[in-house]
Order: C-alpha cells, then sequence, then structure tokens
C-alpha cells in the first residue's frame, strides 16, 4: 500500500492498473477511492495551482469526462461524452469564436484523425479572459511523434502517440496564442507528466508562470 494520498479523493489505497501494471516507479497507481491514475492526479496538481475563485465567474468546455478537474470549479460546464447526444466533435467545435473560458482536453488528441485542427479549433473558441488546458500522453517518453493515420483497436483505438517534438509544432500550429508547458509529479506514485496551458491573454499566462512551480514558455 501506498503511503501517500490521492490528492482528488484523499484515499489511501491503490492497486495495479489496467493490466495489472504498476507505475515506472512499481508503485500501484490506481486509486481504489476514485479510479484515478498517476496522470489524473499529476494534471490535478497542476490545475490545483492556478484555479482560484475567479473560476466561478467561467464557462468550461471538458473534453471527455475527466478526474483531473471538477465541473464544480466553473460557473457551468459542458463535458463532451462521445457517442453521447451532446458529443462535440473537437476537430469541428460548433460554437461560436472566443465563446469559452476554459476548455480542458486531456489525453483526447492521441484519438481524433486531426489533431492540428482540434488544436486550432480549442485556441479558436477560447475567450480573451480564458485558456485552454491541454495534455497528451507522456510526450517527454519518446523523441519523435509516432502517426499510424487510423485509428488502431489494438493501441486503444489511438491514431498516434506524440514525442517531445509537439513541443517544436505547437508554435507553428497555434502562432497567434501563448504557449505555457508545465510539469508536476503524482503525489502518490512520483510519475513526473507534463501539460500545455494555452492562452491569448498573456498577462494569464505570466500569472500562471509564477504560481511556483516548473514551467517553461514554448511560446510567448
Amino acid at each position: 500500500m501506498n503511503k501517500a494520498s490521492c490528492n482528488i479523493c484523499g484515499g489511501t489505497k491503490f492497486k495495479p492498473g489496467p493490466g495489472s501494471r504498476l507505475s515506472i516507479t512499481r508503485l500501484p497507481p490506481l486509486c481504489e477511492g476514485c479510479g484515478s491514475l498517476e496522470r489524473h492526479r499529476v494534471l490535478r496538481s497542476a490545475f490545483d495551482r492556478i484555479r482560484n475563485p475567479g473560476f466561478k465567474k467561467f464557462n468550461a468546455l471538458i473534453f471527455t469526462k475527466d478526474l483531473s478537474v471538477a465541473g464544480g470549479w466553473f460557473g457551468s460546464v459542458h463535458v463532451s461524452v462521445p457517442g453521447s447526444r451532446d458529443a462535440i466533435d473537437v476537430q469541428k467545435i460548433k460554437l461560436e469564436n472566443r465563446s469559452v473560458d476554459v476548455v480542458v482536453c486531456n489525453h483526447v488528441l492521441t484519438h481524433v484523425p486531426d489533431y492540428e485542427k482540434a488544436l486550432k479549433e480549442i485556441t479558436r473558441v477560447i475567450s480573451d479572459r480564458g485558456f485552454a488546458f491541454i495534455s497528451f500522453s507522456n510526450p517527454h517518453f519518446r523523441a519523435v511523434t509516432e502517426d499510424w493515420g487510423k485509428a488502431d483497436p489494438n493501441r486503444h483505438n489511438q491514431y498516434r502517440i506524440f514525442g517531445s517534438d509537439i513541443e517544436q509544432q505547437l508554435p507553428s500550429i497555434l502562432p497567434s496564442a501563448g504557449i505555457l508547458r508545465v510539469s508536476q509529479s503524482d503525489p502518490v506514485t512520483a510519475t513526473e507528466d507534463r501539460a500545455y496551458i494555452i492562452s491569448k491573454n498573456i498577462e494569464l499566462l505570466e500569472a500562471f508562470a509564477e504560481a511556483g512551480w516548473r514551467v517553461r514558455f514554448i511560446h510567448f
């Protein structure tokens, strides 16, 4: 049993993850209380650093159910669940420009045919006061993105696995936005992961960068 507690539910009991896997630090990663894994807790840690009471004035769009964030943080929330009646195609978001304050898209872009179009759509709908919080599946574990061009059922219906080269691609995909990389560790397994905050509001990104964590501007 891990000695640490889950920063999402406070649970202290953990077991092996899907496929009986352990974390890269050889600790059981799956919280028995809420079902969170390393990435959920890492991203929750990152979000907790920037979260403030002002979020209650924000509307949020969250792509698929996500333990990393809580709907009660925001004034209103739409969770887009694939296959549901209210699902939103991240590659073609049927919302007005600058109409969403916060967009959360964690570990989703591996599952869409055109991730560049999705990133542009996400940035298009972000309001001038808002931001997007985006993460990929462990891009720091490999140098180059591998894209096989179709949804592979043997690889969780993913189209690709991102590499660290996504950081070089983001500024050219989103030339009019600021991009901040944030790194955090899972409080349970000490596994590290990273996320990207995208905003048209540079002052907002500067404020986030002063939150006392490991950050790097990759486009400003």
